[in-house]
């Protein structure tokens, strides 16, 4: 959804709509003026209460728009299934604002929904930070570790400072200073999806020296990864699918429908295809989708 800010009369555009539309930019919504259809009036000079006025319009004006927007950061597979209790304890481990609930680690094997966990987790929850980032795939996309790691690094900065444009990082070391000057000031929820090096945690997070409130989240297999951090922090940890959940995502990803499964007379073939979403190699839980697929 997009908005275009429209205005008659006295000439707003230095003051209370240039407030106005910064403030709707940088909550991620997407906004447009009309700057040259008007004839311009006289300029304001407003005084301290009419700039106190004005923000606490903005604010309101803000907080309304979001309610009607759903202005999610990021896209998430709909079929999602037996994460609730998940999404629950993460939530709660969030509110927990001690110096030794500042790092969570949600630990799991390949496929088994760390990532998407970490993507609900943060679309929920970004509002309530000064700022913001998601850095995906971190491990998988580290082939030339140094140009990636500074990517991540001016990603991760651009982001932070919500700049028009990308920052510039020459080396990894300068991205770790100017990473942890930012990081340090401002309440900030980080999360660093697939880390697999103590290196990739050095470049994105520095000596690791957070502003009070903020929160990191660490996808990964590797749980060895806190030793890094003085709090060791918290391991959230995803096992396989209860029969029920696997019996879902089965019916959700093969029939489209939930709990079709349960309906058809195949008590062996819903056996082996559980059996096969147990299995260490998620992806041969799609041998079982295609078995089901062939019977539709």
């Amino acid at each position: 959804m997009m908005f275009l800010l429209s205005f008659r009369g006295e000439d707003t555009r230095n003051g209370f709509t240039d407030h106005l539309y910064t403030t709707l930019k940088q909550a991620g919504i997407c906004t447009f003026r009309d700057n040259d259809s008007m004839e311009r009036g006289k300029m304001l000079k407003p005084k301290k209460a009419i700039h106190e006025y004005e923000s606490k319009f903005i604010i309101t004006i803000l907080n309304v728009v979001i309610k009607k927007v759903d202005n999610k950061a990021l896209h998430i597979e709909e079929k999602l299934v037996g994460i609730k209790d998940h999404l629950a304890e993460i939530q709660s481990w969030l509110k927990d604002w001690s110096l030794d609930a500042v790092v969570l680690v949600i630990d799991g094997m390949g496929g088994i929904g760390k990532s998407t966990i970490a993507k609900c987790i943060f679309n929920l929850n970004f509002r309530n930070y000064d700022d913001s980032c998601f850095l995906a795939d971190i491990n998988k996309e580290t082939s030339n570790k140094n140009s990636t790691l500074n990517r991540f690094e001016s990603q991760l900065l651009s982001t932070i400072l919500r700049s028009e444009k990308e920052e510039t990082i020459w080396n990894i070391d300068e991205g770790i200073n100017k990473v942890t000057n930012v990081i340090s000031n401002k309440k900030v929820l980080l999360i660093l999806d697939d880390v697999a090096t103590m290196e990739q945690l050095d470049a994105l997070l520095g000596p690791k020296r957070f502003y009070p409130g903020s929160k990191v989240i660490i996808t990964t297999r590797h749980t060895w990864l806190l030793t890094a951090f003085k709090d060791h922090g918290k391991v959230h940890s995803l096992g396989t699918l209860s029969i029920g959940d696997a019996t879902e995502l089965l019916s959700l990803h093969a029939f489209g429908q939930h709990l079709l499964v349960q309906r058809l007379q195949f008590p062996s073939l819903k056996g082996s295809c559980k059996e096969r979403l147990d299995a260490n190699d998620v992806a041969e839980a799609r041998v079982g989708l295609n078995s089901l697929k062939q019977i539709r």
